[in-house]
């Protein structure tokens, strides 16, 4: 893997998607991170310029009516709220996932991620009793995989809504998605 890499256009799912979830593949600051804990390691990351530029790719995939998922960290927060601006997204609430162990951190050793809420157009909104708590409590798994409890809950709050993951680690049944990894596995 190689920093920078990109999605390969024959990867990218096809159709119109109401749901997309995206974890980017965030470049940290330089010289922050022990190199031997270098998230090259896993998987190529993308500067906020790379990821601006794959508009026209959620433009591909975005409904008329789309609520778009970003997994983002809280020293990434200012850029990503930059990213889905670009996209033509606005961001309309936000959760956190609290993990049961602590992980790296810049200023704080982080036991949370974020997740922002944004829409284009205009979707409906869940119907309260699909509604989640804001708060996801849920075990670290492999690196950067996501807790599996979320997608649960992203179905049950648009139940008929298509969906995509881009930047996926796992394939998920009923879902589109698109990734940067070696190799998916399924979930």
């Amino acid at each position: 893997l190689r920093r920078g890499a990109k999605l390969a256009s024959a990867q990218w799912p096809e159709g119109r998607y109401g749901v997309i979830l995206i974890d980017p593949p965030w470049r940290p600051a330089e010289g922050l991170l022990d190199p031997t804990r270098e998230i090259e390691n896993q998987y190529p990351t993308m500067t906020v310029d790379e990821l601006m530029a794959y508009q026209p790719r959620i433009d591909e995939l975005a409904d008329e009516d789309c609520v778009l998922l970003m997994w983002v960290t809280a020293q990434k927060l200012s850029e990503a709220i930059e990213i889905l601006n670009t996209w033509g997204f606005a961001v309309k609430s936000g959760a956190v996932w609290i993990k049961d162990s602590i992980g790296m951190g810049y200023w704080f050793r982080a036991r949370h991620e974020l997740l922002i809420l944004s829409t284009r157009g205009d979707p409906m909104t869940p119907l309260e009793s699909n509604r989640m708590d804001s708060v996801l409590e849920a075990p670290r798994r492999g690196h950067s995989e996501k807790p599996h409890e979320l997608y649960d809950l992203i179905e049950r709050m648009f139940p008929v809504v298509p969906k995509v993951e881009v930047f996926a680690r796992a394939q998920r049944a009923g879902w589109g998605h698109v990734t940067n990894e070696p190799v998916l596995r399924q979930a």
